[in-house]
């Protein structure tokens, strides 16, 4: 195991907080997921994974475990505020899981992190670029209810809600969203939706909290978690990821014994509940 912890960086007015693991830097490595228990590994193939996908997006990509700490410190960081989240080129397909219609924005922000050749990496921190969305056709026409040039923004309602807003980019070699945790939607959506390119420190209002995740999910595609606020996090994030380590060492302790899907799943909620990591359900 390799704690969670943010490389901090002043940035003007805005405080960033960086994590961008590679392979064996993961908080839950290769040696320790669910993969490496004979018994367990058998019976997720023989049920397809589809029980753990479900309730926490755990599959056999190269992220494994570490997608559901990453939601739960999401989840955490929320708490008394409302969650916004855009999914870079899936709307449609987010539109569809949820069930929602999102309002339409301008603007996505962009990170990298990915092998270019053996041992030589791009690591790029890219900022707010013009939102892009891809045309689905069908028989020969276009069936995209999402406009080539607008991203969609989606209000998260329950920590199921987000696992689910998350699973549309698991199609692809990597899975990229952005999240607002704001009180003033209003503001954070007009921002977006400006003609203007917005930055951090003009969309941010004083205890928004901006984060990014990239999702490596092919080999030679790497994680990486980016926080960003107006005010220093570092009190704010300390103990939530001290809840965080610890729920990981608990669950690599527990793992090694489990037998089934069913049995992982409530390993998984034990943990959650000895650590109080759901504010809310």
């Amino acid at each position: 195991m390799n704690p969670l912890k943010f490389k901090k960086h002043r940035n003007g007015k805005i405080f960033e907080y960086h994590f961008y693991p590679k392979d064996d830097e993961l908080i839950i490595g290769f040696k320790d997921h669910f993969g490496n228990n004979e018994k367990l590994w058998k019976n997720w193939c023989d049920s397809k994974g589809n029980e753990t996908f479900d309730k926490f997006n755990i599959t056999n990509t190269t992220t494994v475990e570490n997608i559901l700490l990453y939601m739960l410190l999401i989840w955490e960081l929320s708490k008394g505020k409302e969650l916004l989240g855009t999914g870079i080129w899936e709307t449609d397909n987010i539109r569809t899981i949820l069930k929602r219609i999102p309002k339409l924005v301008n603007w996505e922000y962009l990170l990298k992190h990915e092998c270019i050749i053996e041992n030589k990496y791009e690591k790029e921190n890219i900022g707010y670029k013009k939102a892009e969305s891809p045309v689905i056709t069908q028989y020969g026409k276009p069936i995209n209810e999402t406009p080539i040039n607008k991203t969609g923004i989606f209000k998260i309602k329950t920590f199921n809600e987000l696992s689910d807003f998350l699973k549309a980019g698991f199609s692809d070699s990597s899975n990229l969203s952005n999240f607002y945790i704001t009180n003033n939607i209003k503001h954070t959506t007009v921002k977006l939706q400006s003609k203007n390119k917005p930055t951090l420190e003009t969309l941010l209002n004083n205890r928004d909290i901006f984060l990014s995740l990239l999702i490596g999910q092919d080999p030679g595609e790497y994680d990486y978690l980016f926080l960003s606020s107006k005010v220093d996090l570092t009190e704010k994030i300390r103990p939530i990821i001290e809840k965080i380590n610890k729920f990981s060492e608990y669950y690599i302790s527990n793992i090694k014994t489990v037998k089934s899907s069913k049995e992982m799943i409530e390993i998984i909620e034990k943990g959650i509940e000895k650590y109080a990591l759901q504010h809310r359900v």
